[in-house]
C-alpha cells in the first residue's frame, strides 16, 4: 500500500479521536475533516491505525468500522484506483492480521466483518470468487489448532455464507465437515460462533432441500450447544440463532421438534435462573416454529399447548398494580418487552399461526378459570386474552360468540377499572374480527353496555376506552341498527362533551375529550343523514373548541376536532353545513 508521512497519520489519528468525542461540536467538524478525505486515501490511514497495536482498543475498533463502511457503501469508488499489487497487498494484510492471535479480540473480530465485506465485492457476475486466498484461509483457520483462527474463519462465514460461490457444491463435503467438527469443538466459543455461523449458512441455503439433508447430522450437535448455552452463559447469541432458524429453515429442525419444544418451555418456566429477555427468546424459537412450520406444530400441538397456552396467559398477568393507571390523563406506550405484552401478542400469533381447532380450547380452559379469580390481574388477562384470539379462532369463536358476549358483558360491571377497560377491549375487538354478527346479534346489549362506561367520569382512561370500543362497534355496524340507538347515543355523548369541556378549561385534562370527539365523529360518519337533527346540538361547541383550541398541547385534540366537523359536515350534506356562518 501507499506509505504516507507521519504527520498526516498523526492528522488523522487526531480527527478520529475527534470523532468519538461527546461534544456534538467537536464531533461534527471533525467528521466534516474526515468526509473530505478520498476513499483511497481513508483506506490506507485507516489500515496505518489498524496496523498501530500502541494505540487504544476503541481507537482501532472505530478504524475497523470506517473500513467495513467504506467496503460497504464506497466500493466501487475506490477498489480500482488501486494497483493490482496494492490490492493484493491489502488482502494479504488484512488476513495476516486476523492471524496475529494475541491482538484484541474485539479488533480481531471486527477484522473478519471486514474481509467478509470485500470477499463479498470481489464475487462477479458468475458467481466467481476473485480473492481464492480468502476460501484458502477459511479451510486452513477452520483445521487450525488454534481456537481463535477457527472462530475467526466462523465469523467470516457467518458475515457472508455465500462466500464460496460457484464453488460451494463441490466444497459441500469439506463445508460441511468443518461444521460438524466446529459444533463438536471442546471450545465453547468455537461451538457458540459455528452455531450462529451454521443458522447462517442454512439461510442462505434454504431453498436447497438436498443439502440441508446433507446436514441433518449436525442438528444434535446443534441442540446440545444451544442447551449448553442455556445452562452457562449468560450469552444469548445461540438461542437467537435458533429463532433465525425456527423463521428461515424450520423444516430442518423437524426431527429435534420434540427437544426444542421441552427445552424451550423448561426455559421460559425458570423465572429464578433466567432473565425475561431470555425466556422470551425461548417463547420466540416457539411462536416462529409455528407461524412458518404450522402443520408440523399441528402434529406435537397436543404434548406441549397445555403447557405453553397457560405460560401465556401467565405472562399477561404480570401487570403493575398502579393505582393510579386509571386516572392518567396521558397514556404513555406499554413497553414492548414486558411480559403482558409479548405473552399477548404471542398468544394472538399462536392463535393466528395453528387455528382454533388447535388452540383455543387450551385458550378457554385457561381463560374460564382466571375471570373467576379474585385477583383482577387475572380477570384483565383472561378479557384481555379474548381480545387477542378472535383473529386466528374466528370459525370456533364465532359459534359460540353469544356465551362470549354474555360473559364479557359481565365484566363490565366489574369492581375494579381495568376490568371493565379490558372488557371493553374485548367488545371492540370482537366487534371488528366478527364485523356484521356481532353487530346485528348484540347492539342491543353492547351499547347500552359501552354507554355505561361513558358515565366513569372517576377512571378517565376507562371511560375514554368504552368510546373506543364504541367507535370499532358503529363502524362496521349497518346504520339502521346505530338508528336505533341514536338519542340514547347522542343524550350521552352530549352529556360526556359538555362535562369533559369543563374539564380541559379548569383542569387541563383532554384524554376523554378527545377520544368522544373521535366517537361522535365515527357514529355521524354511520348514521349519515339521520344525523341531521343533531347538528346543531354539537357543532356550535365543536368549532369553539376548533377555533380556540390553538395551543400546541391541544394540536392531537385539534385535528380530531377538525376531523369530526368534516365528518359530520359529510354525513349531513352541504346543505346543512353553515361551518363559515
Amino acid at each position: 500500500m501507499t506509505t504516507i508521512p507521519s504527520t498526516d497519520e498523526q492528522k488523522f489519528l487526531a480527527t478520529l479521536q475527534e470523532c468519538l468525542q461527546p461534544d456534538n461540536e467537536k464531533r461534527i467538524a471533525a467528521e466534516a475533516i474526515y468526509q473530505d478525505i478520498p476513499d483511497e486515501q481513508k483506506i490506507v490511514l485507516l489500515m496505518s491505525t489498524l496496523r498501530n497495536i500502541s494505540l487504544g482498543t476503541p481507537l482501532r475498533a472505530f478504524a475497523a468500522v470506517l473500513l467495513r463502511r467504506l467496503f460497504q457503501t464506497q466500493y466501487e469508488n475506490f477498489w480500482s484506483k488501486y494497483s493490482p499489487d496494492q490490492q493484493m497487498a491489502l488482502k494479504k494484510e488484512l488476513l495476516a492480521r486476523i492471524t496475529q492471535i494475541d491482538d484484541d479480540e474485539t479488533i480481531r473480530k471486527k477484522i473478519c466483518y471486514v474481509v467478509a465485506e470485500l470477499a463479498r465485492n470481489l464475487m462477479d457476475e458468475n458467481d466467481q470468487s476473485q480473492w481464492p486466498e480468502v476460501m484458502e484461509f477459511l479451510f486452513q483457520s477452520a483445521n487450525s489448532s488454534h481456537s481463535t483462527l477457527k472462530e475467526s474463519s466462523l465469523i467470516i462465514f457467518e458475515a457472508f455464507p455465500g462466500i464460496f460461490g460457484n464453488q460451494a457444491e463441490q466444497l459441500t463435503q469439506i463445508i460441511h465437515q468443518i461444521f460438524l467438527n466446529c459444533l463438536n469443538d471442546q471450545e465453547t466459543k468455537v461451538r457458540y460462533t459455528a452455531a450462529t455461523a451454521f443458522a447462517a449458512y442454512l439461510k442462505h441455503n434454504c431453498d436447497n432441500a438436498q443439502l440441508l439433508n446433507i446436514y441433518r447430522d449436525c442438528l444434535p450437535f446443534l441442540i446440545t450447544t444451544v442447551t449448553h448455552s442455556l445452562g452457562n452463559t449468560d450469552d444469548d447469541t445461540v438461542l437467537k440463532a435458533l429463532v433465525d432458524i425456527a423463521e428461515n429453515v424450520p423444516k430442518y429442525l423437524r426431527p429435534a421438534v420434540d427437544d426444542i419444544f421441552n427445552l424451550m418451555l423448561q426455559t421460559m418456566q425458570e423465572k429464578d435462573k433466567f432473565e425475561e429477555s431470555r425466556r422470551h427468546l425461548a417463547l420466540e424459537v416457539l411462536i416462529t416454529l409455528s407461524e412458518t412450520a404450522s402443520g408440523m406444530v399441528r402434529k406435537v400441538a397436543k404434548k406441549y399447548l397445555n403447557r405453553l397456552v397457560p405460560q401465556l396467559l401467565e405472562m399477561m398477568v404480570d401487570l403493575d398494580d398502579d393505582a393510579e393507571w386509571s386516572t392518567k390523563d396521558t397514556i404513555e406506550d406499554e413497553e414492548d418487552d414486558s411480559n403482558a405484552v409479548v405473552g399477548e401478542s404471542s398468544l394472538d400469533r399462536l392463535a393466528c399461526a395453528l387455528g382454533g381447532k388447535t388452540v383455543l380450547n387450551y385458550i378457554l380452559t385457561t381463560v374460564q378459570t382466571m375471570l373467576q379469580n379474585p385477583d383482577w390481574r387475572y380477570r384483565h388477562a383472561g378479557l384481555m386474552a379474548l381480545s387477542a384470539t378472535g383473529e386466528g379462532c374466528h370459525k370456533e369463536m364465532g359459534a359460540m360468540l353469544d356465551d362470549l358476549v354474555n360473559g364479557i358483558l359481565v365484566f363490565l360491571k366489574d369492581s375494579h377499572p381495568r376490568v371493565r377497560y379490558a372488557a371493553c377491549n374485548a367488545l371492540g375487538q370482537m366487534s371488528t374480527d366478527f364485523q356484521g354478527t356481532f353487530q346485528k346479534k348484540f347492539h342491543a346489549k353492547v351499547i347500552p353496555g359501552l354507554l355505561s362506561i361513558l358515565d366513569d367520569h372517576d377512571n378517565p382512561r376507562t371511560q375514554a376506552h368504552g368510546g373506543a370500543a364504541l367507535v370499532n362497534f358503529s363502524e362496521d355496524c349497518p346504520p339502521r341498527l346505530l338508528v336505533e340507538h341514536l338519542p340514547q347515543i347522542i343524550e350521552k355523548l352530549e352529556q360526556v362533551l359538555s362535562r369533559k369541556y369543563q374539564e380541559l378549561v379548569h383542569h387541563n385534562r383532554k384524554l376523554v375529550l378527545e377520544q368522544i370527539v373521535t366517537t361522535l365523529a365515527a357514529i355521524a360518519d354511520t348514521v349519515a343523514q339521520e344525523f341531521s337533527p343533531y347538528y346543531d346540538r354539537f357543532m356550535p361547541q365543536l368549532k369553539y373548541l376548533f377555533k380556540n383550541a390553538v395551543s400546541v398541547d391541544y394540536r392531537m385534540l385539534r385535528g380530531k376536532t377538525m376531523e369530526c366537523i368534516s365528518l359530520i359536515g359529510l354525513a349531513v350534506g352541504k346543505e346543512k353545513v353553515c361551518f363559515y356562518h
